[in-house]
Parts: structure tokens; sequence; C-alpha cells
């Protein structure tokens, strides 16, 4: 992992000559929830070393933000209208619109996750992605980390 992330910076610079980059996101997929604390203890420290080797970036401060995500789950969410017929009463279950984010009651209770519906279903029931985040050194708030990552991930 480290030879990898180090790889990808010194592509960045490449392309970037003479520029600093103090900050990144960074949104690991592939990853189980019982391999949360592993990736923590392993990954999180493999970036900061790849940033540590590279000498432009000696003596800057790196801003982590390291984000699981994950569409391995059960959760659905729906919107449901009330449809009343002369014979009888039916609810008529809709997907909700790309952008939704549902970020209490059902997430962690201490730490920050959020679920992002970040498109819209061609076919059935749309699958929200969920987002765990390990590690948060740019401070982002909830509200911020959600317009990120949704400018990001949303197709329409």
């Amino acid at each position: 992992m480290t030879d990898q992330v180090e790889d990808c910076l010194r592509n960045w610079l490449q392309y970037n000559p003479g520029k600093i980059i103090n900050s990144i996101l960074f949104l690991r997929d592939g990853v189980s929830e019982g391999q949360y604390d592993a990736i923590r203890c392993s990954e999180v420290p493999n970036v900061m070393a790849a940033w540590n080797r590279i000498a432009e970036f000696k003596g800057v401060d790196l801003k982590l933000t390291f984000v699981i995500t994950s569409k391995r789950h059960d959760t659905r969410f729906y919107m449901h209208k009330n449809v009343s017929t002369s014979s009888k009463f039916l609810v008529k279950h809709q997907n909700v619109k790309p952008g939704c984010v549902v970020d209490t009651h059902i997430t962690h209770p201490t730490y920050t996750d959020f679920f992002l519906q970040s498109h819209a279903a061609l076919n059935g029931t749309a699958r929200p992605c969920h987002y765990f985040v390990l590690r948060n050194g740019m401070q982002l708030t909830a509200d911020a980390l959600h317009k990120l990552v949704s400018d990001a991930m949303t197709y329409v």
C-alpha cells in the first residue's frame, strides 16, 4: 500500500510541479465492517509513510481523511406515498432521490458514518453507499463531508 500511494503522489507531482499537497481524502472500498480496526492500524499509517518518503512534502503536515465506502450491506431507503383506491388502501414505495443523506438514528453511535444515495436506480431498488470515517484529519464537519463526497460521487 505504501508503494502504491507513493507512486500516486509522485505522479501527481509530475503533473503539478512546484505544488504541495497538504490534504488527502482517501476513499477505500472492499472492506468488511470487521476489518475497520485492522485498516485503521495498517493502511492509515501506510498512507502517512508514503507521504513522509517524498522529499517535496518534508515539513508539511498531511491532513488525511480516510473513509471506508461500502455497498455490501442490506440497508435500503424508500419514500412512500399513500395511494387510496375505492376498494382498498395501498402503500406505493419509491426510491429516494440521488443526493439523499441519512446520518442519524441508524448510524454508529460514536463514530462518524452516513449513507448517501448517490445515483438513481435504473431498475429496482437503489442501494445507498455507506461511508464510515476512520480518520478525519481535515476536521471536516459532517455536512462538509457529505457535500464533498456527494459532489464527487453523485451521478444522476
